[in-house]
């Protein structure tokens, strides 16, 4: 399989979840990677665990360990630098991005047919009995303010 570039994998991330992630460090926050396992194995991740405005490293890390208990429960035998990531390292979140992406092809794409990345951050606010307004701008679809 042939590897993808930071701008094709972020259009793959971005369309799945219905982020707008514009650079490849943003992912440090770790909202889109864990939207993607939540779509591939549905409650696994606690979406409402999450800070949905995360924009510092221990927020960002916070976040990565709620992925990383996730990926502990699926059983994968990966290592990841997730405090490297945390801090926003190109490095590190591409090569997380990269294998995410792998590892959703081998699971197939069945999974994001119904996907509702956007649907599901609203839920999960809803539940921390936070609003939109608490989330940041990349994780609010363009098409949310055209109903």
């Amino acid at each position: 399989m042939a590897t993808k570039g930071r701008l094709e994998l972020l259009q793959w991330l971005n369309e799945l979840t219905n982020c707008d992630y514009s650079k490849v460090e943003l992912c440090a926050d770790g909202i889109g990677y864990c939207q993607i396992i939540d779509a591939l194995h549905s409650g696994i991740v606690n979406l409402s665990r999450l800070n949905f405005n995360a924009r510092y490293h221990d927020d960002c890390a916070k976040n990565l360990k709620v992925l990383d208990e996730a990926l502990v429960k699926l059983k994968v035998q990966e290592a990841f630098a997730f405090d490297r990531m945390a801090k926003g390292r190109f490095q590190d979140n591409m090569h997380f991005l990269q294998w995410l992406y792998g590892y959703a092809r081998r699971m197939g794409p069945q999974h994001f047919s119904y996907y509702k990345g956007y649907q599901r951050r609203l839920e999960a606010l809803d539940r921390q009995r936070k609003d939109v307004n608490e989330m940041s701008p990349h994780l609010i679809p363009n098409q949310a303010f055209f109903p």
